[in-house]
């Protein structure tokens, strides 16, 4: 499984990689490899791409990161050096729950 991870944001709150962003949501509707991205990106999401395996990460996870840094878009370098027990817990929650239904689909 290949999981894309997108939560990188300007200061302006845009998301940095959208493009790239998009192009994963496309191939998610394909394989089925999930997408990660906090809301910034999700909410810019076309219609087209709703059908896309895509985990909006919850804001209030972010929003408590967000808190502890000056610059918005030095969200990713804080999450990289710090750790975020609550972040980490929910993307191992959806990871067991996907391969839990993946193995289900795979027996029916």
């Amino acid at each position: 499984m290949y999981i894309a991870v997108f939560l990188e944001i300007t200061d302006g709150k845009e998301p940095k990689y959208y493009d790239v962003f998009k192009k994963r949501c496309r191939m998610a509707m394909d394989n089925k490899n999930p997408v990660i991205a906090s809301s910034e990106y999700v909410e810019k999401l076309p219609a087209e791409l709703s059908d896309s395996v895509i985990w909006e990460i919850p804001k209030e996870i972010l929003e408590k990161t967000d808190k502890g840094i000056e610059n918005i878009s030095d969200r990713e370098l804080l999450l990289q050096i710090q750790k975020n027990p609550e972040l980490e817990g929910w993307i191992k929650d959806k990871i067991t729950n996907f391969e839990r239904r993946d193995a289900v689909e795979g027996i029916l």
